[in-house]
């Protein structure tokens, strides 16, 4: 009896040792650093009200949602393409598009440079909440509201003129971002929240749960929208605000205003 029972503790502890030598042998893939691709030639710029920390824990994951949602958006649905959000984005939102109204995407062919303009209006604590699948109420820790306008950016499709996204895509925008911290004892910061990059190069989110949703994803245009557009401190440059005719696009003859990205993101990637 015994000896059948050293057989197996010998056979188990080969098994073992046959297991971590073989998990030491492997190599993992290398993993390909994250970037854009050269056609991005535009930034995102953010803006808020006074006293509002655009790198605070908060901010620093609202920014990378919000970009990456327009990441997202902005390939659409064309055949072969890959959309970039930041890493870690599909895990914090469990990649639910927020939707900018896009019909005219970003192919490989084209480019799309200017300034994506953001601007945080209010950062409020939300205590928890009793029924967090009810999608009228949320179980988070913070509620941001913020406006967006893409009226500072064009597509160069090399025929001489520049193309603003349609006009659907041009109304400006109020959206309502819902953040749930991470598990007591676990990370809140994972990367510093502003720098010289234009995107960050490793994971913002963490265990940060995300929920945002756009105030107009379709249909007339909302008062939060409206105020959005009337805000005296409205960072877009007057000559861009216009709204176009229905179905039809604003075009230049120059490339738009590419501001430098503010504040964002440490250094790590080009």
């Amino acid at each position: 009896m015994m000896s059948i029972l050293r057989r197996r503790w010998v056979f188990r502890a080969a098994l073992v040792l046959s297991a971590v030598l073989a998990g030491c042998s492997s190599t993992a893939p290398p993993v390909e650093p994250y970037r854009w691709p050269d056609n991005y030639q535009f930034n995102f710029r953010w803006s808020g009200t006074q006293g509002l920390d655009l790198a605070s824990e908060q901010l620093t994951v609202v920014r990378a949602a919000v970009e990456s949602a327009f990441l997202v958006d902005l390939v659409g649905w064309l055949p072969g393409a890959t959309p970039r959000p930041y890493p870690g984005y599909r895990g914090s939102t469990g990649g639910s598009p927020l939707g900018f109204s896009f019909t005219n995407f970003l192919s490989a062919e084209d480019s799309l440079g200017g300034t994506f303009y953001g601007y945080v209006i209010n950062v409020d604590a939300v205590a928890p909440l009793q029924s967090p699948g009810d999608l009228n109420v949320r179980n988070s820790g913070w509620r941001v509201g913020a406006c967006v306008w893409l009226n500072g950016l064009a597509f160069d499709t090399g025929g001489g003129l520049l193309y603003s996204v349609e006009r659907a895509a041009l109304v400006p925008r109020h959206i309502s971002i819902y953040l749930t911290p991470p598990p007591a004892g676990r990370p809140t910061r994972l990367v510093a929240g502003s720098g010289p990059a234009r995107f960050p190069s490793a994971d913002v989110f963490g265990e940060w749960g995300v929920d945002m949703l756009n105030s107009r994803p379709g249909g007339p245009v909302s008062d939060t929208d409206r105020d959005c557009g009337a805000r005296p401190d409205n960072p877009v440059p007057a000559e861009l605000r216009a709204l176009p005719e229905r179905g039809v696009k604003h075009t230049y003859t120059r490339p738009l205003p590419t501001l430098d990205a503010y504040p964002g993101w440490p250094e790590g990637a080009k």
